[in-house]
């Protein structure tokens, strides 16, 4: 149960501390107010969000990016050393330059959109874009899971197509496009049209397949076709 206290200045000023409880069951202090009605909100309120699952520091998610990584995400993320050696050149080529002096919960999809698009300027090459945005996306799943944020900046930011399915469907057209070289216009751009809907559909396909378990993988019942 929370509570408030009255405190006496030096200079005789009436100030209140607001006390809640966390989920662990340790004493916190809310903040110190100039009236009680203020200081009675504040606990209440801290105490609502421990009850919804959402009662962690905010000076936790006021910790540098970088700070964040070093002393706490990476040496008890548990990894192998090929992995951990990848890891370590990720972050130091590619994200550290751009968010080591961002707080936790500065950071934003803005950011992190702004931040790909810098990569892609840069000439990094897609599959080592899409590393990075692997290794920034696990670093936020842990912070979200331990409640340090509240958002996961990495959600909704599009990524890089697979290069080689790409590749596979732009050499199909060239292909279509070189056997109907003798066919009037109107044919040609029929059989290109249908080509083309036909190549994004197995794209679709493709990669559905894939989030459902590899190649042979089938969508289990009830998911969406």
């Amino acid at each position: 149960m929370g509570q408030s206290r009255k405190r006496v200045g030096r200079n005789g000023d009436v100030r209140y501390t607001a006390y809640y409880e966390d989920a662990r069951g340790h004493r916190r202090s809310a903040g110190t107010f100039t009236s009680l009605k203020a200081a009675n909100k504040a606990w209440q309120q801290a105490e609502a969000k421990v009850a919804e699952g959402r009662g962690g520091q905010s000076h936790r998610g006021r910790q540098l990016f970088e700070r964040y990584v070093e002393d706490v995400w990476f040496p008890n993320h548990v990894m192998e050393l090929t992995t951990r050696q990848n890891y370590t050149y990720s972050l130091n080529r590619h994200i550290m330059p751009t968010f080591a002096e961002f707080r936790m919960v500065d950071i934003l999809p803005a950011d992190v959109r702004e931040w790909v698009a810098k990569l892609q300027v840069g000439g990094v090459r897609p599959p080592t874009i899409r590393y990075a945005m692997t290794v920034l996306s696990a670093i936020f799943t842990t912070a979200l899971n331990d409640q340090i944020t509240f958002l996961h900046p990495c959600m909704g930011v599009k990524r890089f197509p697979n290069a080689c399915q790409c590749l596979s469907w732009s050499r199909s057209v060239s292909a279509a496009a070189s056997r109907v070289v003798g066919c009037s216009a109107r044919v040609r751009l029929v059989g290109l049209a249908s080509l083309a809907v036909g190549g994004c559909a197995s794209v679709r396909r493709r990669q559905r397949r894939s989030s459902f378990g590899g190649r042979h993988g089938r969508p289990p019942v009830g998911a969406p076709r």
